[in-house]
C-alpha cells in the first residue's frame, strides 16, 4: 500500500497519513522509520512504534539506530503481554537548588492564579524488567511541581516520565468500555479506554496497580461491578514521554446509560474485535491503541473472558 502527502489534507506531524495505512490493517503492529521530529510525532499519535533514523534525540523515542540492519531487530522485539505485575518505589526525584528555585516561582504564580492547584507527591517512571516472572517496575516519587513545571515546559535536568494505569474493561460477550476524554491537559477530545488515570503515591514502597485501576474505575464509571482484574502489559506514548501499565477489567456487562463526568463523555460500548476498525478514523489516545492490541492477542480472535 502506498499512500503520499498529495492523498491526504493535513501533513505530518498530523497522523493522518498513519491512521489511513491503520484503516487498512486495523489491530495489526507497526513499526516506523523516520528521519524527522514531525514525522515520529506522527506515527506515535497513531500508536505506532517508532525507529528514529540518523538523529541525535532518539531517547525520546525509545528505539535509534544510524543502521537500517538494525530495524529488524527491533521489528521482531515480542509485545509486553504479562501475566504477573508488581510496582515499587526505589527512590525519590530532587532537583539542584537554583532549578527548584525556579519551578517554585512557576508554581507560586499558578497557585495565585488557580488556588486549586494541590502539591502532593506523585509517582513517577524509572525503569522497568520483563522476565519469566512477569513485569517488575521501578518508581520515583517527586513533588507535583515538578510536574506541572514539564507541563509548561520548564527545562529541567534528568528524566520525569509520569506513569499511569488503563483498563481494558470488558463483559462477558466482548464489549469495551470507550469514552471521550473531556477536561484534561493532553489529548482533550480523543477516545480514551476507561478506566485510566495515575499512579497514587503509597504510604510504603509498594504500589498495589490493582488498587488503582478499581479506584479510577469507581470515579469514572461509577457503579460498574468487576469480577477481577488481570495484568496485559506496558506501553508507552512516545509523544507525551509517558508509560501507562495495562489490565483487563473482566466484568459481567457493561452499562450503556452512563453519565457524563469530569474526566469523560460520551461513554460507548463497542466489541473489542471491531474496536481498532472503529477507532482507525478518530482520534483516539495513543497508549489506548496499543493496549487494545494487546487486549486481543491476549483474549484471541473471539475476544471474550
Amino acid at each position: 500500500m502506498v499512500v503520499s502527502g498529495d492523498e491526504v489534507a493535513r501533513s505530518k506531524p498530523d497522523p493522518e497519513i498513519y491512521l489511513r495505512v491503520l484503516g487498512r490493517w486495523p489491530g495489526a503492529r507497526f513499526f516506523v522509520v523516520e528521519d524527522s521530529a514531525h514525522g515520529a510525532a506522527a506515527a506515535a499519535a497513531a500508536g505506532m512504534e517508532v525507529i528514529l533514523f540518523g538523529r541525535d534525540d532518539g531517547a525520546r523515542w525509545g528505539r535509534a539506530t544510524t543502521d537500517l540492519g538494525d530495524v529488524v531487530g527491533f521489528a521482531t522485539e515480542p509485545d509486553p503481554v504479562v501475566d504477573r505485575v508488581d510496582a515499587r518505589i526505589v527512590g525519590e526525584r530532587r532537583l539542584p537548588a537554583e532549578d527548584e528555585a525556579r519551578v517554585v516561582s512557576l508554581w507560586d504564580a499558578a497557585r495565585l492564579a488557580d488556588p486549586r492547584l494541590f502539591d502532593g507527591r506523585v509517582v513517577c517512571y524509572r525503569r522497568h524488567v520483563l522476565d519469566g516472572e512477569g513485569l517488575h517496575v521501578e518508581l520515583d516519587l517527586c513533588p507535583y511541581r515538578h510536574v506541572f513545571a514539564r507541563l509548561h515546559s520548564l527545562a529541567l535536568p534528568g528524566r520525569l516520565t509520569p506513569v499511569g494505569v488503563s483498563g481494558i474493561a470488558i463483559d462477558s460477550v466482548g464489549n469495551v468500555l470507550i469514552a471521550r476524554r473531556a477536561r484534561v491537559t493532553e489529548y482533550p477530545g480523543f477516545l480514551e479506554c476507561v478506566p485510566s488515570g495515575g499512579v497514587a503515591a503509597p504510604s510504603g514502597d509498594r504500589v498495589d496497580l490493582v488498587a488503582q485501576v478499581a479506584t479510577e474505575l469507581a470515579e469514572e464509571a461509577a457503579g460498574l461491578a468487576w469480577q477481577r482484574i488481570d495484568p496485559l502489559g506496558i506501553v508507552t506514548d512516545e509523544l507525551h514521554g509517558t508509560f501507562e501499565v495495562g489490565f483487563v477489567v473482566r466484568c459481567d456487562r457493561l452499562p450503556r446509560d452512563l453519565g457524563d463526568t469530569d474526566e469523560y463523555v460520551d461513554y460507548q460500548v463497542v466489541p473489542l474485535v471491531q474496536l481498532p476498525g472503529f477507532l482507525a478514523d478518530r482520534p483516539t489516545v495513543p497508549t489506548t491503541r496499543k493496549l487494545v492490541r494487546l487486549a486481543l492477542r491476549r483474549l484471541g480472535p473471539h475476544a471474550a473472558p
